[in-house]
């Protein structure tokens, strides 16, 4: 049997999760619609990433845990299962999150800025939902079930 309790750190995080989307194009117009439902959570430390964002802080704290078991029989075969980090990060109350089920229309879709219209239409449109406050995130936790046999040669050159 083991067990281990880790404390936790958050340095930074992004998530986009879209939910739902839909694209139409009018071809007329030179524009596109663009529907998207779905969530944005990001949070980052103080100032740029460098080698202080390594530094303790309580600012986004969180918990991990990982326990695990073994048994051997008396044929030698060793089951063993183990749960490992599992845990959460509470990300501190300048954190962004996003909610967004919106529609937008990006023009100029053949104009020699269409990447940067397309990239602020839906820039726009998830901001939209945007909020400052803090929110918890699940690590990435994970199970393992196994199971060995140990085999060996004995003395008289028989496999046991």
């Amino acid at each position: 049997v083991g067990l281990k309790i880790g404390f936790l750190m958050g340095i930074d995080y992004t998530k986009l999760d879209i939910y739902e989307s839909h694209l139409s194009f009018d071809r007329l117009n030179d524009a596109a619609t663009i529907s998207l439902r779905g969530r944005y959570q990001y949070s980052k430390g103080p100032g740029s990433f460098d080698k202080g964002s390594f530094y303790p802080t309580s600012r986004s704290p969180g918990l991990q845990f990982s326990a695990g078991l073994s048994y051997t029989t008396d044929e030698n075969i060793t089951f063993q299962g183990n749960i490992k980090d599992l845990g959460f990060i509470h990300w501190y109350s300048n954190s962004t999150i996003a909610n967004f089920d919106n529609t937008t229309t990006v023009t100029g879709l053949s104009s020699a800025k269409r990447e940067k219209n397309i990239y602020g239409s839906i820039y726009e449109l998830i901001k939209s939902g945007y909020q400052n406050t803090s929110f918890t995130s699940s690590t990435n936790g994970r199970a393992e079930l196994s199971a060995t046999k140990t085999f060996y040669i004995n003395d008289d050159n028989t496999l046991r």
